[in-house]
C-alpha cells in the first residue's frame, strides 16, 4: 500500500491539482499496472495503471491502444462485463467509473461516475448475468450499485477497527470481503447484516475468487499463503503455503480444480485443488519468476498462456507448461522462507520455474520517481525509473534541461541557490508524473522580483507564483467570464467578439489579471478536488470550449475565481515583514568608511533585493555613488542575487533584527 496524501482520508479544503508531462504518447503505461481484465474470447486486454489511464490492447494485434483517460489517481481494479459490453473500473479518487465499449474512439469517456465512498475505492466484483455491483474501500464500507440506473441500493460498514476492504467476489446475491485484519466476511445483499465470518489468515486478504455456485472460495493473503474454503461447512479445506512472499493475485479455472498464484516474490504457481495438500507436497507447480512482484494474472481460457501484471509498467504474457506429474516439492519453498524471515528479507524460492523468458511484453514507459523542488520554488528536479534526472520548471510546465544518467545527489547540490522563497505548493510524483497541488492557505505565499524570470523584466513590478500558475492555467476560462460579464452588462455591444476580448485583455493587463510571462502547455491536465463532489478535470487545449466553460462556472472554487477577477493586493497575499537596520562597518580600511546614517528599526517584504537596500544607502549619504556601496552582513560580503529573505535565513542565522553592515568598495 503506498503511502496516503495528508488529505486523503478526510478532505477538508478544495485543492487545484496540475499535472505536467512531457507531451509524449499515453500509448504505455507508467508505474506499474494494478489490474488486468479480458474479454470472454481473450482476444481484448485491458489494462489498469498507477498513472491513472486504463488501456485497451488488442491482443490479436497489438499497437496503438485505445485509452480511457477519466480518473484522477491510481485505477485499483477493473472488471469487464461482456453481457453488457461495459467497463468498470475503481480508483483511489474515491470514484468507480462505467465505460461503455460500443463506441470506436481511440479515446473513451466515461458514460457514468459512481460517487459514494469517502476513500480509495480498491477492489469491485460483479456476477456474471446479475445487474448488480459491488464496490469496497478503505472507508470500511462496501457499496451495492444498480447498473441499470447506475445509482447506490446500500451501503454496509465494517467495523470500526477494521483498516479497510482490500478485495471483493461476488456469486449472486452473496458478497465476500476480505480485510485488512485477515478476516473473511459473507454478506447477503438482500439484508443489512453480516452472515458469517471466515478466520485463519494473520495478515490483509489481498484477493478473493469465488466459483460459480458460490460454495467454494479462494483467498490469499499478505501472511504468504491462499486458502480454500467451504461456504456451506465454513472451514477452510486446505492452506497453501508455497509463496515466500504476500500473495497478491489469484485467477483459477471455470471449474475450481486449478488456482494460479502470484505475488510479491515475483513466482507465479500452478495449483491442482483436485489432489490433497501434504506436508511435502502441495501438487503446486512454478511456472515463471518475474522480475518483480506480481500483483495480477490473467489466464487464457484453454490455460496455454496469461498475461502477468507487475508493479514494473510492462506487462508480458508467459505460457503455461506443466510437468504430466504435475507436483512439485513445496518445502524448499517454505524453508526458503524461513531462512528469509530470520534474514529480514525476501528470497525467492529453490526451485527452477517452468519457463525462464516471457513469449511477448507490452513495453512500459519511464515514469518520474523521485523529485525535490529547488529553493527558488519555481523548479524541480527529477530522477525517472531509468534514471535519467531532468530539471522542470513547474510554474511554466516545461521540462528545462535533461542531465540524463547522472548521480541525482549530486546534481541537487549544484542546483543549490541561496534563495529563501515560501513554500506555495505541494508536489507528488505518485502518476509517474509531476502532480502540482495548490491550496487556499498558502497558493498566494510566495512574492518574488519578475526579473527572476529573465532580465526583460527588470521594470517590471513583483509578481505571486501562485497568481502567476492560477492565471495561466485558467486564461481561458477567465477570457470567457469576463466576456459574459461584459456582454450582460452591454447588451447594444455591436463590436465583434473579438475586439471586446482585446479591450478586455487590455484591461486585465492594466489591473494585472493576466500576463505574458509564460503559457502552460496545451496537455497540461487540470484537477479540481471539492469535499463531497466527484472530481473534475480538464485539459487546458479542452478549456475555451463551452462545455468546460459550464462545467467550471459550478466547480471553480472560489479563492480561484478571486485571483481571476480581483486585483490581488498585498496586504491580502504576503503579510510577512522583516526587520532590519543599517550602520557603518566599523571594521573597514579608513579608505572604505564611510558616514554614519540615520537608520531607525526598518520593516521591507523578504523579497527585497540588495539594489534597492544599497539604493537606500547611497540616497542617505547623498555623496556615494550606489555603484560604490558595498554591503556586508555577518562578515560576509552580500551579492546582488540575494534578498532580503536570503540575507536572514542563509548569512544572519539569527531571530534578532538583521543588521547590515555598508561600506566603499575597495579600489
Amino acid at each position: 500500500r503506498r503511502p496516503k496524501m495528508a488529505n486523503a482520508r478526510r478532505k477538508e479544503k478544495t485543492r487545484l491539482t496540475y499535472i505536467l508531462s512531457d507531451g509524449a504518447s499515453n500509448r504505455f503505461h507508467r508505474f506499474g499496472i494494478n489490474s488486468l481484465a479480458t474479454n470472454r474470447a481473450f482476444t481484448t486486454l485491458y489494462t489498469a495503471g498507477r498513472d491513472s489511464i486504463v488501456r485497451q490492447w488488442d491482443l490479436t494485434n497489438i499497437g496503438t491502444p485505445r485509452l480511457f483517460d477519466g480518473h484522477c489517481d491510481w485505477v485499483n481494479d477493473i472488471l469487464v462485463s461482456d453481457e453488457d459490453n461495459l467497463l468498470i473500473t475503481a480508483s483511489s479518487d474515491h470514484t468507480v467509473k462505467l465505460w461503455d465499449l460500443a463506441g470506436h474512439e481511440d479515446r473513451y469517456t466515461s458514460s457514468h461516475t459512481l460517487f459514494k465512498h469517502d476513500d480509495y475505492v480498491k477492489a469491485i466484483a460483479h456476477a456474471p448475468g446479475d445487474r448488480r455491483l459491488v464496490s469496497g474501500g478503505l472507508d470500511r464500507s462496501i457499496v451495492c450499485w444498480d447498473l441499470n440506473t447506475a445509482r447506490a441500493t446500500g451501503k454496509h460498514a465494517l467495523q470500526k477497527q477494521t483498516e479497510g476492504v482490500y478485495s471483493l467476489a461476488m456469486a449472486s446475491s452473496a458478497v465476500l470481503v476480505g480485510a485488512a485484519d485477515g478476516a473473511v466476511r459473507l454478506w447477503d445483499l438482500r439484508t443489512p447484516e453480516r452472515l458469517t465470518m471466515f478466520k485463519g489468515h494473520g495478515d490483509t486478504v489481498r484477493a478473493l475468487i469465488v466459483n460459480s455456485d458460490g460454495t467454494r472460495f479462494l483467498s490469499a493473503s499478505a501472511d504468504c499463503s491462499f486458502k480454500l474454503w467451504d461456504v456451506g461447512h465454513q472451514r477452510c479445506i486446505a492452506t497453501y503455503d508455497i509463496h515466500t512472499d504476500s500473495v497478491w493475485a489469484l485467477s483459477a479455472s471455470r471449474d475450481f480444480n486449478v488456482v494460479y498464484s502470484g505475488g510479491r516474490d515475483g513466482c507465479v504457481f500452478r495449483t491442482d485443488l483436485t489432489r490433497p495438500a501434504t506436508t511435502d507436497s502441495m501438487h503446486s507447480q512454478l511456472l515463471c519468476r518475474s522480475a518483480a512482484p506480481v500483483l495480477k494474472l490473467a489466464v487464457a481460457p484453454n490455460h496455454t498462456n496469461m498475461w502477468v501484471a507487475t508493479t514494473d509498467s510492462s506487462i508480458h504474457n508467459w505460457p503455461i507448461i506443466v510437468d504430466e506429474d504435475g507436483r512439485q516439492s513445496a518445502r524448499s519453498a517454505r524453508s526458503t522462507r524461513s531462512r528469509a524471515d530470520d534474514d529480514g528479507d525476501s528470497a525467492t524460492p529453490t526451485v527452477s520455474p517452468r519457463v525462464s523468458h516471457s513469449t511477448a511484453s507490452i513495453p512500459g514507459a519511464a515514469a518520474i520517481c523521485k523529485a525535490v523542488i529547488l529553493n527558488d520554488r519555481a523548479h524541480v528536479l527529477t530522477r525517472n525509473t531509468e534514471n535519467r534526472v531532468e530539471k522542470w520548471s513547474f510554474v511554466k510546465g516545461i521540462r528545462v534541461v535533461d542531465y540524463g544518467t547522472i548521480d541525482f545527489d549530486a546534481q541537487l547540490e549544484k542546483e543549490f541557490e541561496r534563495k529563501a522563497v515560501p513554500m506555495w505548493c505541494s508536489l507528488d510524483c505518485h502518476l509517474g508524473r509531476l502532480a502540482i497541488h495548490l491550496d487556499e492557505s498558502d497558493v498566494l505565499s510566495a512574492w518574488i522580483n519578475a526579473e527572476a524570470f529573465g532580465p526583460e523584466h527588470k521594470d517590471s513590478p513583483k509578481v505571486n507564483l501562485g497568481v502567476l500558475v492560477i492565471q495561466a492555467l485558467f486564461r481561458e476560462f477567465q477570457s470567457q467570464v469576463r466576456l459574459h460579464a461584459h456582454l450582460q452588462a452591454n447588451q447594444r455591444d455591436n463590436r465583434s467578439r473579438d475586439e471586446i476580448l482585446a479591450e478586455l485583455h487590455m484591461i486585465a493587463r492594466r489591473d494585472m489579471l493576466t500576463h505574458t510571462l509564460f503559457n502552460m502547455p496545451p496537455h497540461t491536465l487540470v484537477i479540481i478536488d471539492r469535499p463531497g463532489f466527484v472530481p473534475v478535470r480538464f485539459l487546458l487545449e479542452d478549456e475555451g470550449r463551452s462545455s468546460t466553460t459550464s462545467l467550471l462556472s459550478t466547480s471553480c472554487p472560489t479563492w480561484v475565481l478571486d485571483v481571476l477577477t480581483t486585483r490581488v493586493e498585498k496586504s491580502k497575499t504576503n503579510t510577512t515583514k522583516l526587520y532590519f537596520s543599517f550602520a557603518a562597518d566599523p571594521a573597514a580600511e579608513p579608505a572604505q568608511r564611510l558616514d554614519k546614517i540615520d537608520s531607525e528599526r526598518l520593516m521591507g517584504p523578504p523579497y527585497l533585493g540588495l539594489a534597492i537596500l544599497a539604493k537606500f544607502v547611497a540616497d542617505a549619504l547623498k555623496n556615494c555613488p550606489i555603484d560604490q556601496i558595498e554591503l556586508v552582513c555577518n562578515g560576509e560580503v552580500l551579492t546582488p542575487d540575494l534578498d532580503l529573505a536570503a540575507i536572514r535565513q542563509f548569512v544572519w542565522k539569527k531571530a534578532d533584527d538583521l543588521l547590515i553592515l555598508y561600506r566603499r568598495k575597495p579600489a
